[in-house]
């Protein structure tokens, strides 16, 4: 298991929601840059093979391990889950990698309801399981 960095409680359902440090959102305006934390630019940036060292960076932030052992060892993963049925939604995690067998699931949400982060504990657990 990778542990992360300065945490003594490295399971996302061992810990509660810090809502105090939360980036909030402000409404994009003319000119105005595209965040890294919008949808589009995020997978734009960081599922994409050819730009690894971004997720590698941001990842050597959190996770104790290094950034040189994550630009060679981290993969990007299949972020589309699979459907039960037919007709099922499809679901997309946002980013997910794989690094010495551990699965690295990050979900950018602008709402912090308890409902979105159980939608992300499910999408975590449908990519390994």
């Amino acid at each position: 298991m990778i542990k992360i960095k300065g945490l003594d409680k490295p399971y996302i359902y061992e810990r509660t929601i810090d809502k105090e440090n939360r980036i909030k959102f402000e409404e994009r305006k003319e000119g105005m840059k595209i965040s890294l934390l919008w949808d589009s630019m995020f997978k734009t940036m960081m599922m994409n093979e050819n730009r690894l060292k971004y997720s590698c960076k941001l990842f050597s932030y959190f996770l104790d391990v290094k950034y040189e052992t994550l630009l060679k060892k981290l993969k990007l993963g299949k972020n589309e889950l699979d459907k039960e049925k037919e007709n099922d939604k499809g679901q997309r995690a946002d980013y997910v990698a794989v690094i010495n067998g551990t699965y690295l699931n990050l979900e950018i949400n602008n709402n912090s309801q308890s409902y979105i982060m159980e939608r992300n504990q499910e999408y975590a657990l449908s990519v390994v399981f």
